[in-house]
Formats: C-alpha cells, sequence, structure tokens
C-alpha cells in the first residue's frame, strides 16, 4: 500500500512519515514545496488549496493522511475519486467535538472539511487529537504512535 502524508513538513506529518518510512510502509511526504523537505523517502510538491498541483500526484496512492482547510477540498476530493485512492485519514480537532464548536473558527474550519469528506463517498477516518506538543529532543510528539491493525 502506498500511502501520501499531506503536511509533512509539519509535526505530526513529519512524524508520520518517519514513522511510517521506519515501519517498512511505501510512502510518500507532501508539501507546499518538497525541496524543503528533509526527509528519508520520497517527497512530492504539491498545495490542497490549488487543484491543479494534485494532477497525477495521487496516482498510484492508496491512502492519504490530510490535513487541509477547507479551500481546495473539492478539488482534493475530485483528483482522489480519479486516482482511485482508497482510504483518507483526516487530522481534525477536538474542537469539533465540544459543547461550544458552533462558535468556534478553528471547530468551523474542520467541520467543513469532515463534512466534504462524508458526502465524498471515500473510505475516511477522521482523528480527532486533543493536543499536539511539540518534539522533545525530536522524534515523534508525544502521544504519536504507529500502530497497526493486524
Amino acid at each position: 500500500m502506498t500511502i501520501l502524508v499531506t503536511g509533512a513538513r509539519g509535526n505530526v506529518g513529519g512524524a508520520l512519515f518517519s514513522q511510517l518510512i521506519s515501519a517498512g510502509q511505501d510512502v510518500i511526504a507532501g508539501a507546499r514545496d518538497a525541496s524543503v523537505l528533509d526527509v528519508a523517502g520520497p517527497a512530492v510538491s504539491l498545495d490542497l488549496e490549488r487543484p491543479e498541483t494534485l494532477d497525477g500526484v495521487l496516482d498510484g496512492v492508496d491512502a492519504v493522511f490530510l490535513y487541509t482547510r477547507p479551500q481546495g477540498i473539492e478539488g482534493f476530493i475530485a483528483a482522489a475519486r480519479k486516482a482511485g485512492v482508497r482510504r483518507v485519514v483526516q487530522l481534525s480537532s477536538i474542537a469539533v467535538l465540544e459543547p461550544h464548536s458552533q462558535t468556534s473558527r478553528i471547530a468551523s474550519l474542520h467541520r467543513a472539511v469532515e463534512q466534504a469528506l462524508a458526502a465524498s463517498g471515500l473510505d475516511v477516518t477522521v482523528l480527532h487529537p486533543g493536543a499536539h506538543l511539540p518534539p522533545v529532543g525530536g522524534g515523534a510528539p508525544r502521544g504519536l504512535r504507529l500502530t497497526q491493525d493486524s
């Protein structure tokens, strides 16, 4: 299975990419400018808010770890369908689940992406993490560990 990790320059995406590589997975790092990525594996440039940058990038990709704002989500969905992406794992926010989420800008942005993906027909898993702590001494952010289904 080939996995594309978007946001591979960030704390979560970068740590996930590294853990997937260490686990022997076939993984591609994605960022707006792949030339700035310091990764031990293949990397591609893509901007989820500019759908034209997705042309061909998703070909051969089975799963995508997705972190994005609502701008461009429809373009991503169209490109994912066209390329035959089988699974999308979306990094959302705990704010979506909080009691006063209707008044939260962060929750509104993440909810819009969740709703678009839910209506897309793609196989989607949504993650609602509570907090991201920066890496201490390198490595994965505290609480981020790779697990594998049997």
